[in-house]
């Protein structure tokens, strides 16, 4: 391809132009959410002792993400899409404040939608050559735009016992949640009342975003070769790389509390008037 074709001038120092496929974003946001309130199916119980008086969290993660895009009817060029999160946990349950705890596992799911522009692809089907043992073995067969999520780990706000009864919390919360996969996830309806479950609160941040796949032209410098050589070099014994690493004097003593100048008498302050 020419360089009048790419619209630059050969004074910029690129040599040649070139068309690739990449993904572009179409549209995007970010989400800053509380979930509150979610309640949690347990894995090897249907409910929780009621001798069990505290419950921590150790750890929650996002262990699946199921991505659903949909065209909003009436609005053309924009997408809904469906996100369905299901979260693990892993907490502890005490008796008393200080005793040994009992570790217990559980799955949630949640479930929210937004709606974003995601261009208009028309009616084309896209086929690759990709895979094996078909004459077609990639074919995108929609010309709906790709979501994809981008998640931090979440962080629990809150996680509490609160009591369980089946013709109340149990038939609107985990119930609803067994029904969705029955067999991964147990229902605790068959109990009776006087049982405990577990709710929490998470806090979570995400990025959505809807990419199509376009032929864009840019322009080319230089290949990227690398610089630097591979160190495969084993000569130095352990002793010799401990000693070139610097000690790590942050790890013994506590960070150093920036000046706050609107404080009035602040960390740099040594004057004799100074009163705090």
């Amino acid at each position: 391809m020419s360089e009048s074709n790419c619209g630059f001038s050969s004074g910029n120092g690129f040599s040649d132009c070139v068309c690739i496929e990449a993904e572009r974003i179409y549209d995007s946001c970010c989400d800053k959410e509380c979930i509150e309130n979610l309640c949690v199916a347990l894995d090897d119980a249907c409910h929780v002792d009621g001798a069990y008086r505290i419950v921590k969290a150790r750890s929650v993660e996002v262990s699946d993400v199921c991505l659903n895009v949909e065209p909003t009817p009436f609005n053309c060029g924009f997408y809904a899409i469906d996100i369905t999160y299901t979260f693990r946990f892993v907490f502890d349950l005490y008796e008393t404040p200080c005793g040994t705890p009992t570790e217990i596992t559980g799955t949630s799911i949640y479930s929210k939608k937004a709606i974003l522009y995601g261009g208009t692809g028309g009616n084309s089907r896209i086929f690759c050559s990709e895979g094996i043992g078909s004459s077609n073995p990639t074919d995108s067969g929609t010309s709906a735009p790709r979501a994809c999520i981008q998640i931090t780990d979440p962080i629990v706000l809150d996680a509490r016992l609160v009591s369980a009864n089946c013709n109340t919390q149990c038939g609107g919360c985990v119930c609803t949640i067994a029904e969705t996969n029955p067999e991964e996830i147990p229902c605790c309806c068959q109990t009776s009342g006087g049982v405990q479950c577990i709710n929490v609160s998470l806090g979570l941040f995400s990025i959505i975003k809807l990419t199509r796949n376009v032929a864009i032209s840019i322009p080319i410098y230089d290949f990227c070769f690398p610089k630097k050589h591979c160190d495969t070099s084993t000569g130095e014994s352990p002793c010799e790389v401990f000693d070139k690493l610097d000690f790590p004097t942050a790890e013994f003593f506590p960070p150093v509390l920036e000046c706050d100048s609107s404080a009035g008498c602040g960390c740099t302050d040594t004057s004799s008037s100074c009163d705090c």
